[in-house]
């Protein structure tokens, strides 16, 4: 199986992108694939967000695309052996948005960043981000600095810190929310990174279906 991202900005806000996931998917069963979805909620919840509310927002995102089971994993919390056991038949991954460091730092720590890579790279999950969770699925975390919106001082980095992301877009960063507003920072702070940058609006999200690769 291919290669399958979903990063979008602010979720799924777009019939384009629920066609698009559902395509994913639907390569999925027909190989007799699960469609146990594992959703990470932690950088939602670095921001106050309650568990209660976020799940039942992430059943009725994924209503609709023959999702099995819901396992929530906090990665804030969890072990390397914790995290392992709950990617076990997972079909499809949702990286919550909110602060995107928590997020990074923990997915890190936990051992979920060297899990995830080999299944992403092989087909075997489906991977979506929303804005935190798309940024991280890039070379970097430290692209969540340039608008000045998520404090990295949430965790603990050493010095320098080390906003590695998954490494999951084969070299591509994500800037979700984009709008004219912040055409002239990413003119300037662009010019700073050695690899791609994609900018997404609110109603726009990166895909990447093997050698399909696109904003839709």
């Amino acid at each position: 199986m291919s290669k399958s991202l979903l990063l979008t900005s602010a979720g799924l806000t777009t019939d384009a992108m629920r066609q698009a996931l559902l395509k994913l998917l639907q390569k999925r069963s027909h190989l007799g694939k699960s469609h146990i979805a594992l959703y990470i909620p932690d950088a939602a919840l670095a921001e106050g967000s309650s568990l209660p509310m976020l799940e039942r927002d992430i059943k009725q995102q994924l209503s609709g695309f023959g999702v099995s089971a819901l396992r929530v994993l906090e990665v804030a919390k969890a072990t390397p052996e914790q995290v392992s056991k709950a990617l076990v038949d997972v079909g499809v991954i949702y990286a919550e948005c909110g602060n995107t460091f928590f997020l990074q730092y923990h997915m890190q720590r936990s051992g979920f960043a060297t899990r995830v890579q080999p299944l992403v790279e092989a087909g075997e999950v489906v991977y979506v981000g929303s804005s935190a969770g798309s940024i991280v699925a890039g070379p970097t975390a430290g692209i969540a600095l340039w608008k000045g919106w998520d404090d990295p001082s949430v965790v603990p980095y050493g010095n320098p810190p080390d906003y590695s992301g998954l490494f999951l877009t084969d070299g591509v960063s994500i800037f979700p929310h984009y709008s004219e507003q912040w055409e002239a920072l990413v003119v300037n702070k662009r010019k700073m990174i050695d690899h791609q940058l994609v900018t997404l609006s609110d109603y726009q999200a990166y895909l990447i279906d093997g050698d399909d690769r696109r904003v839709i």
